[in-house]
């Protein structure tokens, strides 16, 4: 089975944040992160469901070619995952894997005010709140999911996703859909900015 979306390495980033300088300012935003499903093979009959992280995330504005947003945002998860399963024949079979699962996790949004914004996400310290894997793919696979998905490697995760996201000074309140052309799967709603 696949690796859905690999996760990308950012403890050493989130440690750090930005210094103030003199020429910005803190600024916080309530923000939602969202994909849906199914995923994989989108033809396959599939109910779908959502993958979505909700918070908050706060950086330092204005800023010049980039800046990176920090948050701690709640992840649920309930999604479906087409596969293919091997039969003793040598065959494939179209399997399906239900993934229902849900954490706090680490989240950095970096805008690059050219062009896109990439959010990446790690699993905070600490357990999950839940993490059930089920469905009739190889068993030995979907337990890899469920260990994976602790480590924010599968379900979507958000290892340093494309945002269709271009600014000059700071991100606003509205939504970012997906650019479809690029085949991105994750939507950014910006909910209101904190004073």
């Amino acid at each position: 089975m696949k690796t859905i979306l690999a996760i990308a390495a950012v403890a050493g980033i989130l440690a750090r944040g930005f210094a103030d300088r003199p020429d910005t300012v803190r600024v916080g935003y309530d923000v939602e992160f969202e994909t849906t499903g199914p995923w994989e093979n989108r033809g396959c009959p599939a109910v779908g469901g959502s993958d979505k992280l909700t918070g908050t995330i706060s950086g330092n504005e204005p800023f010049g070619q980039s800046n990176d947003y920090h948050g701690v945002l709640k992840r649920v998860t309930n999604v479906e995952y087409c596969d293919t399963r091997m039969l003793p024949s040598g065959m494939g079979m179209d399997c399906l894997t239900s993934i229902v699962a849900s954490g706090y996790f680490t989240v950095v949004l970096e805008v690059q005010a050219a062009r896109v914004g990439y959010f990446k996400a790690k699993q905070a310290p600490g357990p999950l709140l839940g993490n059930t894997v089920s469905g009739n793919c190889d068993p030995t696979e979907m337990v890899q999911l469920r260990i994976d998905y602790g480590k924010g490697e599968t379900a979507g995760s958000p290892g340093g996703q494309p945002i269709a996201i271009a600014v000059t000074d700071s991100i606003r309140v509205k939504t970012y859909p997906p650019n479809l052309a690029d085949n991105d799967t994750w939507t950014l709603t910006v909910l209101r900015r904190l004073p």
